[in-house]
């Protein structure tokens, strides 16, 4: 709710300031009305109520850290399992199978080009 507040006075309070620079240049007729109704939300209603807010955030977290003071730390217990199933990771994903040493030639997308323990010739010096 304090959130809300927050945000809909500072936004119409800024709307309302706009409002009143614009107003200078084209003569509204509410100029002044514009301008102190713009600095009464943003200073009377936004800011105090987002400091109230940013001060009871504060509370919580020193409550939430205080709660935990004196508490031993219980070390992380990862259960593994033993089924033989190699965890995955950047050598081992889980989604492709991992054919070591295979490579493609030049672009080809065709399985038949693919080849094992072939260097590129053009490349050697004679």
């Amino acid at each position: 709710m304090r959130t809300g507040i927050i945000y809909v006075s500072g936004i119409t309070g800024g709307i309302l300031l706009i409002f009143r620079a614009i107003g200078i240049i084209a003569e509204f007729s509410a100029n002044a009305f514009l301008f102190y109704s713009g600095l009464f939300l943003l200073f009377i209603v936004c800011i105090p109520t987002y400091l109230y807010d940013k001060h009871l955030r504060d509370e919580e977290i020193k409550q939430i850290i205080a709660s935990y003071k004196g508490k031993k730390k219980k070390p992380l217990q990862i259960k593994k399992e033993t089924s033989g199933i190699e965890e995955w990771g950047i050598n081992n994903p889980p989604f492709r199978d991992h054919h070591s040493g295979l490579t493609w030639g030049g672009g080809n997308i065709h399985a038949t080009n693919a080849s094992r323990g072939t260097k590129r010739k053009f490349l050697k010096r004679r």
